[in-house]
């Protein structure tokens, strides 16, 4: 699974410049400083100023502690490359911990890339199952799953009979909007215990179930590369004066080369109907007609 973590700095690396790196292992950081001993050099190199550093509260071995979110960011003041040494605009209430993972990132985490990743999110979807619970011939299946929105989501009814085995037929349905809700009929056939497919925003899911996500551990069902293409031309969309100025010296991607691998990856991973002949609409003795999906 990829977690919200993962797709946050997939996303940085694209957007600005990112990189992560430990601190010093055998000392604790003072109320602004951080010791970074592969940042050490004899080179005034100049990386981290004007970056913000992001601090997960993981460290190098995996173990975990917690960070109040009063210290998860910081924006970086000065960098003293002799030493080593990270100096924060303000002081931390919790001083950075050896071994502790930093994170250095171009974009806010709070107010920019965060919101942009979410937004990415809700771009990107996968094919989920809904078992319809309801006996009557025309179902509100936004009631029983609000993140059915738009009749186009849906895929697939598949018929089930007798209830409890598994679909081996596909219904033919009409599906339409009333009222901001989706709802679907199939010509008045009890649709109780059919199986419909749609497909699903990644964001409306967390850890294999209904939710959406706020935390660095939560898990998605999305491919990590669609998800990060998916956050990148959504940063372009909405803080285009930030990332056209990672863009312009051409260290970063452009707006055109963001928006070639956001139709890349949708290629590969949207869930599209599975290319077959479907019935349109419920039919009956009136006659009937067959559309290619």
């Amino acid at each position: 699974m990829t977690t919200l973590a993962d797709v946050e700095r997939a996303v940085a690396r694209r957007v600005g410049p990112f990189f992560q790196v430990v601190h010093d292992t055998s000392r604790t950081g003072t109320a602004r400083t951080a010791y970074v001993p592969e940042m050490q050099s004899g080179l005034a190199l100049g990386e981290p100023e004007n970056l913000w550093c992001l601090r997960r509260g993981v460290k190098e071995d995996g173990t975990t502690f917690t960070v109040g979110d009063q210290d998860r960011r910081r924006l970086i003041q000065a960098y003293d490359s002799a030493s080593g040494s990270v100096i924060s605009e303000r002081n931390w209430q919790q001083p950075t911990q050896p071994g502790e993972v930093l994170e250095f990132h171009h974009l806010n985490p709070r107010t920019e890339l965060r919101p942009a990743v979410l937004g990415g999110l809700r771009r990107c979807f996968f094919l989920d199952q809904l078992v319809i619970n309801s006996v009557d011939g025309e179902v509100d299946v936004t009631y029983q799953a609000p993140w059915l929105t738009g009749p186009r989501q849906i895929q697939a009814l598949g018929y089930v009979y007798p209830v409890g085995d598994n679909p081996y037929t596909n219904l033919p349905y009409k599906a339409y909007t009333r009222g901001g809700h989706v709802l679907v009929t199939a010509g008045g056939f009890n649709l109780n215990g059919s199986v419909l497919t749609a497909r699903r925003p990644a964001d409306t899911m967390v850890n294999g179930v209904d939710g959406y996500p706020s935390s660095d551990t939560d898990e998605l069902a999305v491919d990590l590369d669609y998800a990060a293409a998916a956050g990148h031309i959504e940063a372009w969309h909405i803080l285009p004066a930030r990332l056209q100025a990672a863009a312009a010296g051409g260290q970063q991607a452009t707006q055109q080369m963001a928006a070639v691998e956001m139709s890349r990856q949708t290629s590969i991973w949207m869930p599209y109907s599975r290319g077959r002949y479907g019935f349109s609409e419920p039919f009956g003795v009136g006659g009937l007609s067959s559309v290619a999906r």
